[in-house]
């Protein structure tokens, strides 16, 4: 979930609900996989990861999913922002605060 949308939500509570509710605050509807995550992070910093797979740990969470219905239908929460566009401008902040070069070399 990018921060943006994050923010949104929690913001979204603050002024639009009165007292206490639970509401599920995350990303799209859809999710991707380990994968896709490692793809997408080497295209936005333009390197191949290397990856050391290791069998899977006690606790490790097979799937994730947040059921945005109820903050759509409580607070109008709807993100915007997709796990692409996220990681891009992610690595674009990163990248002007001088810290990906430390990160990369």
């Amino acid at each position: 979930t990018y921060i943006h949308d994050t923010i949104m939500g929690i913001l979204r509570a603050m002024y639009h609900l009165n007292g206490f509710d639970v509401l599920n605050i995350g990303g799209g509807g859809t999710s991707i996989s380990l994968v896709e995550l490692v793809g997408l992070l080497e295209q936005a910093v333009g390197r191949k990861a290397i990856i050391d797979w290791q069998p899977d740990q006690p606790g490790d969470v097979l799937l994730t999913s947040a059921d945005l219905c109820r903050a759509a239908d409580r607070i109008g929460y709807r993100p915007t922002i997709s796990m692409s566009e996220g990681i891009h401008r992610y690595i674009r902040w990163y990248s002007q605060e001088g810290i990906a070069a430390k990160l990369v070399n």
